[in-house]
């Protein structure tokens, strides 16, 4: 909505990310399986996720793939756990 701040968190450069990956004898690639789910809202702004379902009105205590930031946010949070290996021999895109 017009009243969040917008994150950015610029992803990686696509075409030099394929040129290390090319280099590279070993490839891997890792699924994070529900990995926005795995990201807990401060209990301070649980409450700004409410949304209405069939069901009822709920509220989400992580965060879920389609809310404002949530790329940013799990791109960033990516960059910050791995950064001793980024360009080395991790690269992160989402």
């Amino acid at each position: 909505n017009k009243n969040t701040k917008k994150l950015s968190s610029p992803l990686p450069d696509i075409e030099s990310v394929l040129r290390r990956v090319a280099s590279k004898k070993y490839k891997s690639l890792i699924d994070g399986k529900d990995a926005y789910e795995q990201i807990r809202i401060i209990p301070e702004h649980v409450n700004r996720l409410i949304f209405n379902t069939l069901d009822g009105t709920m509220v989400s205590e992580v965060i879920q793939l389609g809310d404002c930031n949530s790329r940013a946010t799990y791109q960033a949070l990516m960059n910050h756990i791995f950064q001793p290996y980024l360009g080395d021999w991790m690269d992160i895109y989402l």
